[in-house]
Protein backbone atom coordinates (compact mmCIF):
# COMPACT_ATOMS: atom_id res chain seq x y z
CA UNK A 1 0.00 0.00 0.00
CA UNK A 2 1.64 3.24 -0.77
CA UNK A 3 1.22 6.39 1.31
CA UNK A 4 -1.80 8.58 0.42
CA UNK A 5 -0.72 12.50 0.62
CA UNK A 6 -3.42 13.74 2.81
CA UNK A 7 -6.54 12.12 1.73
CA UNK A 8 -8.96 13.38 3.90
CA UNK A 9 -11.66 10.44 5.58
CA UNK A 10 -14.48 11.14 7.99
CA UNK A 11 -15.47 7.96 10.04
CA UNK A 12 -19.13 7.89 11.23
CA UNK A 13 -18.98 5.44 13.65
CA UNK A 14 -20.54 4.82 17.42
CA UNK A 15 -18.12 2.23 18.53
CA UNK A 16 -14.69 4.56 19.68
CA UNK A 17 -13.27 0.98 20.25
CA UNK A 18 -13.85 0.39 16.60
CA UNK A 19 -12.99 4.16 15.51
CA UNK A 20 -9.93 4.62 17.77
CA UNK A 21 -7.33 1.82 15.76
CA UNK A 22 -8.69 2.59 12.49
CA UNK A 23 -7.72 6.09 12.71
CA UNK A 24 -4.24 4.92 13.54
CA UNK A 25 -3.89 2.56 11.14
CA UNK A 26 -5.01 5.10 8.26
CA UNK A 27 -2.67 7.87 9.56
CA UNK A 28 0.20 5.49 9.25
CA UNK A 29 -0.53 5.56 5.67
CA UNK A 30 -0.96 9.36 5.32
CA UNK A 31 -4.91 9.42 5.60
CA UNK A 32 -6.01 12.53 7.50
CA UNK A 33 -9.15 10.84 10.11
CA UNK A 34 -11.72 12.84 11.50
CA UNK A 35 -14.08 10.75 13.85
CA UNK A 36 -17.62 11.16 14.04
CA UNK A 37 -19.09 8.62 16.87
CA UNK A 38 -22.66 10.41 17.64
CA UNK A 39 -24.40 10.54 14.22
CA UNK A 40 -26.81 13.62 15.54
CA UNK A 41 -23.18 15.28 15.19
CA UNK A 42 -23.06 15.21 11.47
CA UNK A 43 -25.56 17.81 11.25
CA UNK A 44 -23.69 20.48 12.45
CA UNK A 45 -19.78 19.21 12.08
CA UNK A 46 -20.06 17.66 8.45
CA UNK A 47 -18.96 20.63 6.23
CA UNK A 48 -18.77 20.06 2.04
CA UNK A 49 -15.79 20.05 0.55
CA UNK A 50 -13.81 19.44 3.78
CA UNK A 51 -13.94 15.01 3.27
CA UNK A 52 -12.36 13.14 0.14
CA UNK A 53 -14.64 10.37 1.08
CA UNK A 54 -16.96 9.24 4.41
CA UNK A 55 -17.03 5.75 5.87
CA UNK A 56 -20.87 5.79 6.94
CA UNK A 57 -21.68 2.57 9.93
CA UNK A 58 -25.29 1.73 8.71
CA UNK A 59 -26.45 1.01 12.64
CA UNK A 60 -26.36 3.52 15.12
CA UNK A 61 -28.45 5.08 17.82
CA UNK A 62 -29.98 8.00 17.28
CA UNK A 63 -30.05 7.92 13.45
CA UNK A 64 -29.33 4.86 10.91
CA UNK A 65 -26.72 5.36 7.89
CA UNK A 66 -29.35 5.78 5.82
CA UNK A 67 -30.61 8.76 8.07
CA UNK A 68 -27.13 10.02 7.88
CA UNK A 69 -26.69 9.30 4.52
CA UNK A 70 -29.46 11.88 3.46
CA UNK A 71 -28.32 14.57 5.76
CA UNK A 72 -25.14 14.59 3.91
CA UNK A 73 -26.70 14.10 0.31
CA UNK A 74 -28.60 17.43 1.27
CA UNK A 75 -25.26 19.50 2.51
CA UNK A 76 -23.30 17.97 -0.49
CA UNK A 77 -24.88 16.00 -3.59
CA UNK A 78 -21.60 14.47 -5.28
CA UNK A 79 -20.13 13.59 -1.60
CA UNK A 80 -18.25 10.22 -2.19
CA UNK A 81 -19.93 7.78 1.08
CA UNK A 82 -18.70 4.15 1.70
CA UNK A 83 -21.56 2.74 3.22
CA UNK A 84 -20.12 -0.19 6.27
CA UNK A 85 -22.07 -2.84 7.84
CA UNK A 86 -21.90 -6.00 9.49
CA UNK A 87 -25.41 -6.84 8.69
CA UNK A 88 -25.76 -7.94 5.00
CA UNK A 89 -26.17 -5.58 2.25
CA UNK A 90 -25.91 -5.97 -1.19
CA UNK A 91 -23.59 -3.85 -2.92
CA UNK A 92 -25.12 -3.12 -5.88
CA UNK A 93 -28.41 -1.82 -3.75
CA UNK A 94 -26.17 0.84 -2.18
CA UNK A 95 -24.82 2.04 -5.18
CA UNK A 96 -28.09 2.19 -6.64
CA UNK A 97 -29.05 4.13 -3.52
CA UNK A 98 -25.81 6.44 -3.98
CA UNK A 99 -23.44 4.95 -2.06
CA UNK A 100 -19.85 5.26 -3.28
CA UNK A 101 -18.74 1.31 -2.10
CA UNK A 102 -20.28 -1.00 0.13
CA UNK A 103 -18.07 -2.38 2.63
CA UNK A 104 -18.86 -5.47 4.75
CA UNK A 105 -18.10 -5.51 8.61
CA UNK A 106 -15.17 -7.25 9.84
CA UNK A 107 -12.99 -6.37 7.18
CA UNK A 108 -9.42 -6.00 6.94
CA UNK A 109 -6.56 -3.03 6.65
CA UNK A 110 -6.23 -3.68 3.03
CA UNK A 111 -10.40 -3.62 2.07
CA UNK A 112 -10.83 -0.43 4.10
CA UNK A 113 -7.52 1.12 2.12
CA UNK A 114 -8.45 -0.57 -1.06
CA UNK A 115 -12.62 1.10 -0.72
CA UNK A 116 -11.08 4.30 -0.05
CA UNK A 117 -8.66 4.62 -2.91
CA UNK A 118 -11.20 2.76 -5.53
CA UNK A 119 -14.22 5.12 -4.45
CA UNK A 120 -11.98 8.71 -5.18
CA UNK A 121 -11.06 7.14 -7.90
CA UNK A 122 -7.26 6.90 -7.04
CA UNK A 123 -6.81 3.25 -8.15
Amino acid sequence: MKETNGIHVLIIDDEPLYTEPMEKVLNRYGFIVTIINDPREVKEKFKPDIFDVVLLDMTMPYMTGLDVFEVIRKKSPSQRVVLSSGNPTSESKCIKLGFAAFLPKPYKVKSLYDVIISSIGQV
